[in-house]
């Protein structure tokens, strides 16, 4: 966790750009790499995944309707979850309820089961608070996207964004000025994991596409490839043959598949 004096160094070198594309085009220059890592990649994220702009002024209210958000479905989705015995399982009305728990546990055994295997060789990944984050956030993300599901594959998206903005969390016992008020409100540390949420989000936006697919045989009595395994296999059979023909042939030759070594 950073300290606020540290922050607000790093932050001083966000303040030269007042345009997402004037912020894009410095992050693909030369300086991109030190921006990055000597700014703070969170507030990057979410100037461009979760605010849109630069316009310091909205983000106070941006990010507070954010949270509040996340804060909203996470009493919603994990109501039971966390307090199963709020569940009168007596009552008939509710048996459609006790169904829904049922199926609720089993979706969060699957994500602990992926969550578990994360990144262990890093401390952070190992720690059950941070556990029970990846697994709350992907479970209610599958609850608002039920015609998608949990993918295998998920937490791997969201492992680095919950690093990085845990990562630049402020000690929330650092003094600071009003001038410093916005740094302290963007990089709380009691919000980490509503803002891990926001931001995986507009990634799933995208990256849901590789996750789509379906499981029943199509017209023709044959299962559709899954997105992500077809882009893997152009990866291999297409791009590598042509940029390094002899891996590609030696790799062909061990035939692993490319799904293995490409995700």
């Amino acid at each position: 966790m950073k300290s606020i004096e540290e922050a607000r160094r790093k932050y001083a070198q966000l303040r030269d750009y007042d345009t997402p594309s004037k912020l894009r085009a410095a992050l693909k220059s030369e300086q991109g790499a030190t921006l990055c890592s000597d700014g703070l990649r969170s507030i990057c994220w979410k100037a461009f995944l979760l605010f849109n702009n630069l316009d310091r002024a909205q983000w106070p209210r941006r990010i507070s309707e954010s949270r509040s958000a996340y804060s909203a479905l996470r009493y919603h989705f994990l109501k039971y979850i966390e307090h199963p015995d709020d569940l009168q399982s007596t009552v008939d009305p509710l048996a459609d309820d006790e169904e829904a728990l049922r199926s609720d546990e089993l979706m969060r055994a699957d994500i602990a089961q992926d969550v578990d295997r994360c990144l262990q060789e890093n401390f952070f990944f190992r720690e059950p608070a941070t556990k029970t984050k990846m697994v709350d956030i992907l479970f209610i993300f599958c609850k608002l996207n039920p015609d998608l599901g949990y993918r295998q594959g998920m937490h791997e998206l969201l492992a680095p964004i919950l690093w990085v903005v845990d990562r630049d969390a402020v000690d929330a016992k650092s003094e600071s000025d009003a001038d410093h008020d916005l740094l302290l409100q963007l990089l709380d540390p009691a919000y980490v994991e509503h803002d891990a949420f926001a931001l995986l989000c507009p990634v799933m936006q995208t990256a849901r596409i590789y996750y789509e697919h379906r499981e029943q045989p199509s017209a023709s009595g044959q299962l559709d490839t899954i997105p992500i395994v077809s882009r893997c296999q152009h990866i291999h059979n297409d791009l590598l043959v042509a940029a390094d023909p002899e891996l590609g042939a030696y790799l062909q030759a061990l035939e692993i598949l490319p799904q293995i070594f490409l995700t």
